[in-house]
């Protein structure tokens, strides 16, 4: 009987330790793909070309997306190449709230 009772707790251990490290391994994963999205729009952002309007609001994603590309564009002296501020509020691609 107490060996049974050995074998029943080294297995609950054992199975407490693998599902330790999968959830080690599921976190670390997470956090790697969160930083595969971030490095992914941060490359769409320097891919933008602002030598002609080849973009409007609906190829971005989010309104800071837009700003990006707006304020890339316009250090680069361009301005608002793809016209994202088209009523000249300061407010770029309102329709993506």
């Amino acid at each position: 009987m107490r060996r049974w009772l050995m074998t029943l707790a080294v297995l609950i251990i054992a199975l407490l330790i693998v599902v330790s490290i999968g959830l080690l391994v599921f976190q670390d994963d997470s956090e790697t793909l969160q930083e595969k999205q971030n490095n992914s729009q941060t490359q769409n952002i320097t891919d933008i070309d602002c030598s002609s309007d080849l973009y409007n609001c609906g190829d971005f994603e989010t309104r800071q997306e837009a700003q990006d590309a707006f304020d890339k564009c316009n250090a680069s002296g361009f301005g608002d190449v793809y016209n994202l501020d088209n009523d000249g509020d300061g407010v770029f691609c309102e329709s993506l709230d």
